[in-house]
This record gives structure tokens, sequence and C-alpha cells, in this order.
């Protein structure tokens, strides 16, 4: 039964900074470092900031894809050798 609250993995389209780093398994401090950085978006309503569903997923998304190819182990040894 729900009293009004909504739970992490209720159908709510936002969620409390609480919420959405007890999705991602971080720290409540490293989200808002996230979100200073730019990296996760929020929605401010009033002083309320929460941070939309499809927004958190399509910014995992971003910060999931790779920047740089990985070395592989050849060029990990010549570049150690020098």
């Amino acid at each position: 039964m729900n009293n009004g609250h909504n739970t992490v993995g209720s159908d709510a389209l936002a969620l409390s900074l609480k919420e959405a780093a007890k999705v991602l398994s971080i720290s409540e401090r490293h989200l808002r470092s996230l979100v200073a950085k730019k990296l996760i978006p929020v929605v401010r309503l009033g002083r309320r900031v929460v941070v939309p569903r499809s927004l958190l997923a399509a910014a995992l998304e971003r910060l999931a894809t790779p920047t740089q190819r990985p070395r592989s182990s050849s060029e990990s040894q010549v570049k150690r050798r020098n």
C-alpha cells in the first residue's frame, strides 16, 4: 500500500537526490558533486531539486560511453619499456 510517499522502486517520474543516489549505489555527496559538474542533470521545483528518471538514464548512457579505446597488452608493454 502506498502511503503517499514514493519509494525508489515506484513509477515516479523524478527522484529526490537521496533516492537517485540510492538507485545508483553511490553516496548523496558524490551525486551532488556529479550534479555540480553538470554530469547528472536536475530540475528545480521551487526549492526542491529532483532528477527526472529519463534524464538520469540518458546521463548514465553518456557516462558509460567510452571516450578512449583501451590499450592492448602489447601497447602497454611498449610504453613500460620506454
